[in-house]
C-alpha cells in the first residue's frame, strides 16, 4: 500500500514569468550560435524548452495544467494513509523571508496547525511534522498545506522576490538546448556527413543532434530532479 497520495496542486499565485532565460542572456551566452534575432521566435523557443526542461526534472504540473521552476503559492492535499514521519512537498525549494518558511496554511484532518509545526529538512522539499517538544513525528491523515516554493528566474528581477536564485547549471542545461536546437535546424537533413581534404572528415551521430544536446544538458540537471514519492 502506498503511504501517501497526493490529491492535487492548486495555484494560488502565477509566477510572473515561467522562461528560465532571457532573449539578451541567451545571445550573450552563445555568441557564435547563430540564434535568431527575433526576440518572438527565441523567446518562443526558451519557453518551450523551459517547459521541456520541467517535464525532464518531474516538476509537478497544479491543477490548471501549468509547470514552472519559478517561485509561485500552491496549495497541496496529501493524504497520508499510513504513519509516516517525512515526505516531500510538490514544488521546492519554500520561500523563506527573514529566516521564516512561507508556510501559510498547515492543516492535519481538519486541525488548523501553526506553520511552524511543519519543519523544512532540505531545499529539495522534505519536510516532517514537529510534536509539541519539536522533535519530529508520525502523521498520518489528510494534510493541506498552503506554501510558496521555486525559484527567482533570470526573467525575473530578483529584487521583487525573496525566493532562491535559479541554480547555474540549470541556465546552462538551457543554454545547451538552445545551441542543439538551433545547430539541427541550420543542417541539411539529406547530409550524412562531411569531408575536407584540407580540414578532416566528420559523420554527424545517427541518434540527432537534440539526443546529444539532452544528454549533454542531463549532466547539469540531474542534480535537481525532484524526488516524489506516492
Amino acid at each position: 500500500m502506498r503511504q501517501l497520495r497526493r490529491r492535487g496542486l492548486k495555484a494560488i499565485t502565477q509566477p510572473a514569468t515561467t522562461a528560465l532565460t532571457t532573449a539578451a542572456r541567451a545571445r550573450a551566452a552563445l555568441p557564435a550560435a547563430g540564434l535568431s534575432a527575433d526576440n518572438a521566435i527565441l523567446g518562443g523557443q526558451i519557453d518551450a524548452l523551459s517547459a521541456a526542461i520541467c517535464g525532464y526534472l518531474r516538476i509537478p504540473a497544479t491543477l490548471d495544467g501549468k509547470v514552472t521552476l519559478g517561485s509561485q503559492r500552491v496549495l497541496e492535499k496529501i493524504d497520508i494513509v499510513r504513519g509516516l514521519e517525512t515526505f516531500y512537498l510538490s514544488r521546492a525549494p519554500v520561500m523563506f523571508v527573514s529566516a521564516v518558511a512561507q508556510i501559510h496554511l498547515l492543516t492535519l484532518d481538519d486541525e488548523v496547525l501553526l506553520a511552524t509545526e511543519l519543519e523544512i529538512l532540505s531545499d529539495d522539499g522534505l519536510v516532517r511534522f514537529l510534536d509539541d517538544d519539536g522533535k519530529g513525528r508520525d502523521v498520518s491523515g489528510t494534510a493541506i498545506i498552503e506554501y510558496t516554493a521555486g525559484y527567482s528566474l533570470p526573467s525575473n528581477d530578483p529584487a521583487i522576490t525573496n525566493a532562491a536564485l535559479l541554480p547555474v547549471a540549470i541556465e546552462q542545461a538551457m543554454f545547451l538546448l538552445l545551441k542543439g536546437q538551433t545547430s539541427v535546424a541550420k543542417r541539411d537533413p539529406t547530409i550524412r556527413s562531411e569531408s575536407s581534404d584540407e580540414v578532416d572528415s566528420f559523420t554527424y551521430f545517427s541518434e540527432g543532434g537534440m539526443a546529444v544536446a539532452w544528454r549533454e544538458a542531463a549532466a547539469y540537471l540531474d542534480a535537481y530532479r525532484r524526488i516524489i514519492r506516492s
